[in-house]
C-alpha cells in the first residue's frame, strides 16, 4: 500500500519504502552523474547543490519510518549505496572507494543517521515545553556526529582516509575547501599509484617506477618518493623546514587545533599552507598521469 509517498506494509516495518526509495535515489544519481566527469564539469558548490536531489528521494518522510525502518540490518546498506553513488560525484572519486570514506571525504552523514536525527526532531518538537527548534538542531545534529564518528572509527574500510581525516567534526568545520579529482586521489588511496592500478589490472606490478620500491602506495608518492622531492620543498617553510609526512594532513587541510580560535594572520597563515599542499599534490598527480599516459602510448603501462 502506498500512502502520501510512503510505501507501507502490513507490519510497518517500512521495509519496502527503504527498498525503493535508495532505487530512486541511485538512478537520480546516475543521471545526475552523467552531468559530472571527473576532469571538468561543475564545481564542487554545484555537484553538491545537485546531490540533494538524491538526498530529497532518500529521505522522503525519514522522520516516520526511521526508528522502525532503519533497525532492519539489510536496509542500511541499501542507503549506503545510494549515498555512495552521489558522493562519488561529488568529490571526483574512483568508483573503488568505500562508502565510509565517499561519505566522510564528501562530508556527507549517512543517511541513515540523518534519518534518525529527524526522527528525534520531531519526537522533540512534541514535547510540553520543547527548546527552540535552532537548540534541538543543533543539539541533535550533535548526537548525530558522534555518532557518526564511533562508526568512522570502528569501521575496517578506508583507513587510509581515517589516517588523514580522523576527526569527523574537524573535517566538517574545516574552512570552505573545494576538491578536485588529484586531491580526492590522495584522500581516498584510489588512484594513479602502481599499487592500486596492480589490484585492479591496470599495471604489471605495483612497484615504483621512479625509484623502484615495491610498493607505490599513496604514501610512498605523496610523501616518500625522491622523484617528488622538489614538490615537497615547498612545503619547508610552512612545517619548520621539514618536508610533509602522512601525519601533517590533518593540520594542513583542516588547520591546527583551536584555529578558529586564533587571529586572522594565524587563519591566513594555515589556509596558505592548505592552499601549498593542495598545489604540490595536484602537480605530483599531474605529472604521474602525463608519464602513465607516455607509457601506454609507447605500450608499456
Amino acid at each position: 500500500m502506498r500512502y502520501l509517498g510512503v510505501e507501507l506494509d502490513s507490519r510497518l516495518s517500512f521495509t519496502r519504502h527503504i527498498a525503493s526509495a535508495p532505487a530512486k535515489a541511485t538512478k537520480s544519481a546516475k543521471a545526475i552523474g552523467r552531468l559530472m566527469p571527473n576532469i571538468g564539469g561543475p564545481s564542487q558548490a554545484k555537484r553538491a547543490l545537485l546531490a540533494t536531489v538524491v538526498a530529497s528521494k532518500l529521505l522522503y518522510a525519514s522522520p516516520i519510518w526511521a526508528t522502525v525502518g532503519v533497525k532492519t540490518e539489510k536496509n542500511r546498506p541499501a542507503m549506503a549505496r545510494a549515498q555512495r553513488t552521489t558522493a562519488i560525484r561529488i568529490i571526483w572519486a574512483y568508483r573503488t572507494i568505500s562508502a565510509e570514506a565517499s561519505s566522510v571525504i564528501s562530508s556527507m552523514i549517512p543517511a541513515d543517521l540523518i534519518a534518525h536525527e529527524r526522527a528525534r526532531i520531531r519526537n522533540r518538537q512534541q514535547e510540553y515545553e520543547p527548546p527552540t527548534l535552532a537548540n534541538i538542531r543543533n543539539e541533535e545534529r550533535a548526537i548525530t556526529i558522534a555518532s557518526w564518528q564511533a562508526r568512522w572509527d570502528r569501521s575496517t574500510k578506508g583507513r587510509w582516509t581515517h589516517r588523514l581525516i580522523p576527526h569527523v567534526k574537524r573535517w566538517l568545520e574545516k574552512a570552505p575547501m573545494s576538491l578536485n579529482f588529484h586531491t580526492t586521489q590522495m584522500l581516498s588511496g584510489h588512484g594513479c599509484y602502481r599499487s592500486y592500478l596492480w589490484k585492479i589490472n591496470r599495471a604489471n606490478d605495483g612497484s615504483c617506477l621512479y625509484c623502484g620500491y615495491h610498493e607505490d602506495d599513496v604514501e610512498h608518492t605523496t610523501f616518500q618518493c625522491p622523484r617528488w622531492n622538489a614538490e615537497r620543498d615547498r612545503m619547508c617553510p610552512f612545517l619548520n623546514g621539514r618536508l610533509p609526512t602522512a601525519d601533517d594532513v590533518p593540520d594542513l587541510l583542516c588547520g591546527p587545533p583551536g584555529i578558529e580560535n586564533q587571529d586572522a594572520r594565524i587563519r591566513e597563515a594555515s589556509l596558505r599552507a592548505r592552499s601549498e599542499f593542495v598545489g604540490m599534490v595536484e602537480n605530483i598527480m599531474k605529472a604521474k598521469e602525463d608519464d602513465k599516459r607516455a607509457r601506454e602510448r609507447e605500450g608499456d603501462g
